[in-house]
């Protein structure tokens, strides 16, 4: 069973939101320098263009992996850059995705076996999935405004995810199976959804 919450107003949810206040965890920083001008160890504007920032942590449901988001930024874009970097017991943590692009919202699925993100590589921010241990990503969905929200099914078999395609009245929740095959809309909601969870 799905659980959808509704849009508070009639038209579709942000869906690439630059991190807020709060979401993401900087490093500690030594203001020692503070006052030197710029020096080595200065805490100034310039300074935060070189921080890294990290967020969305997530375990694997067999406890042994975690992935998170890392973010740094994009002069040039004046905005973002988002990679997948995982940390494995025993060894260090390692870059999982690249490129001048945004991924995010690492999610597992419920076995371990995979794990479902969210990528602007394509355009629009779209679904990708990735086996475990050492599969290449695939894009699982193409759609026109890219994808919100999504969470896998109990079974592992299917995402359920946040769309507004054609003749959508806000955001309506899809499904698509894993393995390939088209997406079914599963919701008709006059003001959209902005997100949804399994029951």
């Amino acid at each position: 069973m799905l659980l959808v919450t509704s849009a508070v107003a009639a038209q579709a949810p942000a869906l690439l939101p630059l991190p807020q206040a709060g979401e993401y965890r900087s490093q500690t920083v030594s203001h020692g320098d503070a006052g030197n001008g710029g020096g080595e160890g200065a805490f100034n504007a310039e300074s935060l263009l070189t921080w890294r920032f990290v967020g969305d942590p997530r375990i694997s449901p067999d406890g042994t992996r975690i992935v998170y988001v890392q973010a740094s930024v994009n002069r040039e874009r004046d905005s973002y850059d988002r990679d997948l970097w995982i940390a494995e017991q025993g060894s260090p943590a390692r870059q999982l995705t690249a490129g001048t692009h945004d991924d995010d919202a690492p999610r597992w699925s419920p076995d371990g076996r995979r794990l479902a993100f969210a990528s602007t590589h394509s355009g629009k921010r779209q679904l990708h999935v990735q086996e475990f241990p050492g599969g290449e990503p695939w894009q699982l969905t193409v759609d026109a405004d890219g994808v919100g929200a999504f969470a896998w099914s109990p079974d592992g078999k299917r995402i359920a995810f946040v769309s507004r395609r054609e003749g959508d009245t806000g955001g309506q929740v899809y499904l698509v199976p894993v393995d390939g095959g088209e997406a079914e809309r599963v919701t008709d909601m006059p003001l959209g959804v902005s997100d949804l969870k399994w029951l």
